[in-house]
């Protein structure tokens, strides 16, 4: 379905206004276009009043000051819909609206119940009136305007507990997924007046209920290995009192080899992953320096073998970039060029340590450096979406980068005392299932020392199982990053009504399997026309094609059973 954004305000904040339509977009798989298109007989319109519009319309004010740095989000209120299965967050002015009413919020401050979704009819054109802004918490979010740093964190870090989510008990909750669903509906539920199929692009290329990437930061070593002369006694007393995993001599021989660290577990989780057919990302320091523990010298033979050992096994590899790196782009550069000796390959992608973290710096030095993928957006000490989405999106005016948010670290859960974390785990993963969404694990290669760590080897491989039976596609960051850049270019047209035609274009270089979803209230018959040919091809509402790069196709859908082999 193609939709035509129109902005009506002030021009300095029309770019604003884009990025954070194209983010929603793009999530709902939605085809759309800045300017009127030929095809084009839906409109979303943002800002002002519109006038002179020529075709069903979707109208959302924008709230007075959006996109403005001193803008705070403040949680207005849960929206109810029929075109939603929960109360969905607005952190926005609201306006109440007459008409057919079709969504309500309840207000949290007077708990009044206003209606702000409503649909009417104007000189025979469609019209869904939202009297709540959703652009202006989704450019906020994405670009962490509401965010403060805690005098009371070593590092300066961000404040978890002042977060906009955390305060309003929504950290687990991916609100920009639930947004772009939302808007999916209202988009549909224009359409369909005029439209009898509603077309749209699938998130991922087959039958798949969402993503999951695992990852590993191999940040630290030393349980033993480098450690002051009494804390290597009271450690190896330790363990021959409990009669630990590690007998006497191991822990003596690991004091000289790094390899034989107890927090050393890359073996055992090559191994597992080996069995399990999960292709991971590692990310490795190049810095051995640092103020709160020993790390590990990527240059010793042994280490650079064990790296390249990790990229023959079908892994990636990323930079954990080290303190220093956070504010030097010269050390950056450095660590990453060192990474990139050992293993004989382009480094692209990062995750900060200690998951540092300047909107207003770090995805510049990133583009500097030459890094195209950051792979640590989150909150440090907790989980769930510090960003609002669990889906990856560009940086406001860096769009070389792709930032992905990280849904569950191993210490931010299981450090946790006096909760169930089964429990935990499950509610996370629920919320980001439900929307499709993508589970994006960070697991530390240390955490599976089970003298230290009690039980979290075994709730990650209990986890594995449970997200593995739910269809997701395993998927590692480079490779879905790849798909979405040609997922945006299958360029799709919508050329007529009754019967609904579409145009297809994959201009990408390469061949992609894409999967394309329906949305009708009737029964339907997808036509394929392809080189000249036309045949019945399926009735189902989920479908996958094979295009060829450069491939053309139109895709016709007609009402009815019949499908003609």
């Amino acid at each position: 379905m193609d939709v035509c954004f129109i902005y009506n305000g002030s021009e300095k904040k029309l770019e604003c206004a884009e990025y954070a339509w194209s983010n929603i977009a793009n999530r709902a798989g939605l085809n759309y276009h800045m300017k009127p298109f030929s095809g084009t007989f839906l409109s979303f319109c943002y800002g002002n009043k519109p006038e002179n519009i020529s075709n069903s319309y979707l109208w959302m004010p924008s709230c007075s000051n959006c996109f403005e740095n001193e803008t705070k989000l403040e949680l207005a209120g849960n929206l109810t819909s029929s075109f939603a299965n929960e109360e969905i967050p607005i952190f926005s002015e609201i306006h109440e609206v007459t008409g057919e009413i079709i969504g309500s919020i309840k207000t949290k401050t007077e708990s009044n119940i206003v209606p702000v979704l409503s649909r009417k009819s104007y000189n025979g054109l469609e019209c869904i009136f939202a009297g709540f802004d959703l652009l202006n918490a989704v450019f906020s979010l994405l670009t962490f305007k509401n965010e403060e740093t805690s005098n009371n964190d070593v590092l300066k870090r961000h404040d978890t507990m002042k977060h906009i989510l955390i305060k309003s008990n929504m950290k687990e909750m991916p609100v920009i997924d639930i947004y772009a669903e939302l808007m999916k509906k209202l988009f549909w539920n224009l359409a369909k007046s005029r439209s009898s199929v509603f077309l749209i692009k699938g998130m991922y290329p087959g039958n798949q209920k969402g993503a999951l990437i695992i990852t590993h930061d191999v940040d630290r070593m030393g349980y033993i290995y480098k450690q002051p002369s009494y804390l290597q006694l009271k450690r190896i007393t330790k363990a021959l009192l409990k009669k630990e995993v590690f007998s006497f001599n191991e822990l003596i021989s690991s004091i000289r080899n790094p390899l034989k660290d107890p927090y050393w577990k890359i073996d055992e989780i090559l191994g597992w992953e080996k069995e399990k057919g999960i292709k991971a990302d590692y990310f490795f320091l190049a810095n051995p320096s640092d103020p709160f523990c020993y790390r590990y010298d990527i240059r010793k033979p042994e280490l650079g073998n064990k790296i390249n050992e990790v990229i023959s096994r079908n892994h990636s590899v990323g930079l954990h970039s080290s303190i220093e790196a956070f504010s030097s782009l010269e050390q950056l550069i450095m660590e990453k060029e060192m990474l990139e000796r050992i293993c004989n390959k382009k480094i692209s992608k990062v995750r900060q340590h200690y998951l540092l973290f300047d909107y207003g710096k770090s995805p510049e030095r990133f583009k500097e450096a030459g890094l195209n993928i950051d792979a640590g957006i989150s909150f440090h000490d907790e989980t769930g979406f510090r960003a609002g989405t669990s889906y990856p999106f560009k940086y406001f005016n860096h769009n070389q980068i792709t930032a992905f948010p990280l849904s569950l670290m191993d210490g931010a859960l299981l450090f946790k005392k006096d909760i169930d974390h089964w429990d935990d785990f499950i509610r996370l993963f629920n919320s980001i299932y439900k929307m499709n969404g993508i589970h994006h694990w960070l697991i530390h290669p240390r955490t599976w020392f089970e003298d230290e760590f009690k039980g979290w080897k075994e709730f990650f491989k209990k986890a594995f199982e449970f997200a593995y039976s739910k269809q997701l596609w395993q998927v590692t960051l480079d490779e879905l990053v790849n798909w979405l850049e040609n997922r945006n270019l299958v360029r799709m047209s919508h050329l007529s009504t009754k019967p609904d035609r579409w145009f297809i274009l994959n201009t990408c270089n390469e061949k992609i399997q894409m999967t394309f979803n329906v949305l009708s209230q009737n029964e339907f018959t997808i036509e394929l026309y392809r080189n000249q040919e036309s045949k019945p091809f399926t009735r189902e509402r989920n479908f996958q094609l094979e295009l060829n790069a450069g491939e053309e196709i139109i895709i016709v859908a007609k009402i009815g059973k019949s499908l003609n082999a």
